[in-house]
């Protein structure tokens, strides 16, 4: 069942009468089953050591599942940590290294050692059977057509295009790589957050459709999470293809998997009967949008004026 190399080292350092200390858990039922931001609140809430806090924490980030087509080398929801005694820094935490992250690229259909905003397991989770009659022909997260892949936002993606799709739909301006990869490690800093998702066009390697779901713990609703529904966005040369409509039932049912009470948007007024006819309505009463820009406000950029609350 383990892999061939962790099999080599460990007979290589027993062959040596060096130490080695491994331990191999099943977290499955406690950690892949559920919405990591809750799990982590609940243990939080049990004032464990923070150094525990942590290590579970950073355990949660790097879940995947470790499944190959013909055999597994770990199952489903366990991990490895390795650690040799004496030389601290070979040790490693299975799926955590450079070749296991190629595997994880591959098994996952992501760009070779790319790294994702989040856990693409859950895209994968996500029951389209229940909306299938918004289709015509039937598409799905999993079976979005050919040569394309619905998947979480990357690094890699400021190479292909992210930004310029993004650009048709608002201002965007002159972002560097190195804001890029900033803005995506902040975001990725913040666990069970933001869940910027895509869909790129595998021939082309390029990013065709986009949308976010950004997350809000409340404490209304006990203590419940909402979604959001940002930046939906479909390259004109692949419009008609029900990429939009994929787009966004991808992250509503990832709300509902993720546990949101609700999912809310703001959009033009042309665009509210597409959302309606996607299961999403005008509250009476409660349908309003506003916005105060602080770039362009008279009264941010009037000090005379006074604003009364």
């Amino acid at each position: 069942m383990y892999h061939l190399g962790l099999e080599e080292d460990l007979v290589q350092v027993v062959d040596e009468r060096k130490q080695v200390d491994a331990c191999v858990i099943d977290f499955e039922k406690a950690f892949d089953m559920v919405p990591h931001g809750t799990l982590m609140r609940k243990v939080e809430a049990l004032i464990l050591d923070k150094r525990v806090v942590e290590w579970i924490g950073d355990f949660l980030r790097r879940l995947i599942p470790v499944q190959f087509s013909d055999e597994p080398y770990l199952e489903k929801g366990t991990f490895l940590l390795y650690v040799q005694a004496d030389e601290p820094e070979t040790s490693y935490c299975i799926p955590g290294n450079v070749q296991h992250q190629k595997d994880y690229s591959r098994i996952n259909g992501l760009p070779e050692g790319d790294e994702p905003l989040y856990n693409p397991a859950l895209i994968k989770r996500l029951n389209f059977t229940q909306i299938s009659s918004l289709f015509s022909p039937p598409i799905s997260a999993a079976n979005p057509g050919h040569s394309l892949l619905v998947r979480p936002l990357c690094r890699g993606d400021y190479d292909r295009g992210f930004l310029q799709l993004l650009s048709q739909l608002t201002h965007v301006g002159h972002i560097s790589r190195e804001q890029f990869l900033g803005r995506f490690s902040s975001m990725k800093a913040c666990p069970d957050t933001y869940y910027v998702t895509v869909v790129e066009d595998t021939q082309t390697n390029k990013v065709i459709a986009a949308a976010s779901l950004i997350t809000e713990l409340k404490f209304i609703h006990d203590c419940g999470l909402r979604g959001r529904l940002e930046d939906v966005v479909v390259n004109g040369d692949y419009r008609g293809k029900q990429l939009g409509k994929l787009i966004v039932m991808t992250v509503t049912l990832l709300a509902k998997e993720l546990g949101c009470y609700k999912m809310s948007l703001d959009c033009k007024d042309k665009l509210i009967p597409f959302y309606n006819s996607l299961g999403y309505i005008d509250e009476p009463g409660n349908a309003n949008s506003m916005t105060i820009r602080f770039d362009s406000s008279s009264i941010f950029k009037n000090p005379g004026i006074t604003a009364k609350l």
